[in-house]
């Protein structure tokens, strides 16, 4: 056959317009081909191979990983459309199904705001042996119902709309809560 820059493999070394290149091809029954770029003039590398398929836009995602040395980014990102984004002081983590974060002895989240499910509604759950929430000033919980399923201390005043019980003691029950912690290591 012809042959093409989709057909061979090739190095190619341009100093007229700065880039290093090194393609393979799959037109020998190979899985896949891949492409490894150095942009000197641009200052960016890219590393794909050919596993995306075409979508109804006319893109066809890969999987590549990209370094942008101008604009200070750093991306991975896969045929599936998941990506690990480092651009500037930002991180972006977007998954197009499940992301899961595990190790272990602990994770560690380290941010003045921290906020879940920002433009939907879902569900949270935590086991959890412990729970403390160790709060400077105001704890608030707006919810149509909220329950305890538990013997429930409380040391402080407490004050309460309408309250509904299948039964109300007062008195000593034992110690106050004393809130947990966990002995962080970074």
């Amino acid at each position: 056959s012809t042959k093409s820059d989709t057909n061979t493999y090739f190095v190619e070394l341009d100093s007229k317009n700065q880039h290093f290149l090194i393609k393979t091809s799959s037109s020998n029954g190979e899985l896949f081909s891949y492409a490894f770029k150095i942009d000197c003039k641009n200052g960016q590398m890219l590393f794909t191979d050919n596993s995306g398929v075409d979508d109804t836009s006319g893109n066809t995602p890969t999987n590549s990983f990209f370094l942008d040395s101008t604009k200070h980014i750093i991306q991975m990102t896969n045929s599936d459309g998941s990506v690990i984004s480092i651009h500037d002081k930002d991180i972006l983590v977007q998954a197009t199904r499940d992301m899961i974060m595990s190790a272990k002895r602990q994770n560690l989240f380290d941010s003045p705001n921290i906020t879940f499910n920002r433009t939907q509604t879902g569900t949270i759950v935590m086991n959890a042996g412990y729970f403390a929430g160790n709060t400077a000033n105001d704890t608030v919980w707006t919810s149509a119902r909220y329950g305890i399923s538990a013997t429930t201390k409380i040391d402080g005043t407490l004050v309460a709309g309408d309250v509904r019980a299948a039964s109300f003691v007062v008195g000593d029950t034992s110690a106050p809560y004393k809130p947990s912690s966990i002995a962080l290591s970074t």
